[in-house]
């Protein structure tokens, strides 16, 4: 790591190649993702606090790679401080608004920046994020408009989750994405601070979710999700949901959100997915509030810059421009989401073990 802010990450990282080559990507296939890290790696700056942080057997850091996420990011940080995390990673993608230097404000967060476009590097990116800046422990990989809840919540912090599912013999936990919006007009709230549009962002939709068979050979992501152990069949791969019927969008609603790193553990190689861990028997939520604040102008920016490798982002485009507003009014349309409710749902997998351990 670098010693100090300013300075330049080292290009190797012990064993890299090999768990890759474990998991049958094949000699080119990794020796080319090494090449690449190592390039990120050589274009990363440490910014603020510590090299790395130490994490024993049932400690948690927090990551994120962002960019221009002031509007979520005090509230971002002050909901997971409330439920009990106190070590961050913040790998800043160039952001335009000051981001990294609110992160770089903060006592208990590790900043650096990395200027290489997302759409060409995101895979290294995560991974780097994930794997230079703490060693041992847990990560929670959550973007900065992702908040996430799980059965039994008021009752178990994180910390307290992470201990069950060691305790369980756990080393990761699925979650899957729900996407939160207001009713009606999505430019009457374009102006509101992040606070208020988790308050007022209260529908959602699970009524056009398409599911499959975690370990389904004919699943086109079979080859991250065979690398995991299920210990619950009801844990589907899902798809679609509320941007499916907005847009046609057919996004991964699944994401390895919580998982321990190890000498066989390859993180994120799929920015949903991470491979070589022992699945807990049930999964939680991430509330999504991507529609949140200045939507439309970060949508125009996203692609003005040409920082997405997918063409959702031109579809969603298209579609606000032909309208100049997105409109959340239709059959199907749910309020305010429990957890239990979504278990109920079926939308979510709830399982005895957490339960008794409540």
């Amino acid at each position: 790591m670098g010693s100090s802010a300013g300075s330049i990450l080292p290009l190797t990282s012990t064993g890299e190649t090999g768990v890759q080559l474990q998991y049958g990507f094949g000699i080119r296939s990794a020796i080319r993702n090494a090449w690449r890290r190592a390039f990120v790696r050589s274009q990363t700056r440490h910014l603020h606090g510590p090299n790395r942080w130490e994490l024993n057997d049932k400690e948690v850091a927090l990551i994120l790679l962002g960019r221009d996420v002031i509007h979520s990011a005090p509230y971002f940080l002050d909901y997971y401080r409330a439920r009990g995390v106190t070590k961050f990673v913040y790998l800043d993608n160039g952001s335009q608004d000051g981001s990294e230097y609110f992160f770089s404000s903060q006592p208990d967060t590790i900043v650096a920046q990395c200027l290489l476009n997302f759409r060409d590097y995101q895979a290294e990116l995560r991974y780097c994020t994930a794997c230079d800046f703490a060693i041992g422990g847990w990560r929670l990989a959550v973007d900065a408009d992702e908040l996430l809840d799980y059965w039994g919540s008021g009752q178990m912090n994180i910390p307290s989750l992470v201990d069950h599912l060691v305790t369980c013999g756990f080393t990761g936990l699925v979650a899957q994405m729900l996407e939160m919006v207001p009713r009606g007009s999505l430019r009457a709230h374009e102006h509101k601070t992040f606070a208020e549009c988790v308050d007022s962002f209260r529908c959602y939709s699970i009524s056009d979710i398409e599911t499959r068979d975690y370990l389904s050979p004919e699943e086109p992501l079979f080859f991250f999700s065979s690398k995991n152990k299920l210990n619950n069949n009801n844990i589907k791969i899902m798809r679609g949901g509320l941007r499916r019927t907005i847009f046609g969008e057919e996004c991964l609603l699944i994401k390895h959100v919580l998982f321990k790193c190890g000498k066989n553990v390859l993180p994120l190689p799929h920015p949903h997915f991470t491979c070589g861990l022992n699945l807990a028997d049930f999964s939680a939520v991430l509330y999504h509030y991507k529609f949140a604040g200045p939507y439309f102008e970060k949508e125009k920016s996203l692609n003005r810059e040409g920082r997405l490798s997918h063409c959702e982002g031109r579809i969603r485009l298209a579609a606000i421009e032909r309208a100049n507003d997105l409109v959340f009014d239709f059959d199907g349309l749910l309020e305010d989401p429990s957890v239990q409710d979504l278990v109920c749902q079926g939308f979510l997998v709830d399982q005895r073990s957490l339960t008794d351990a409540l």
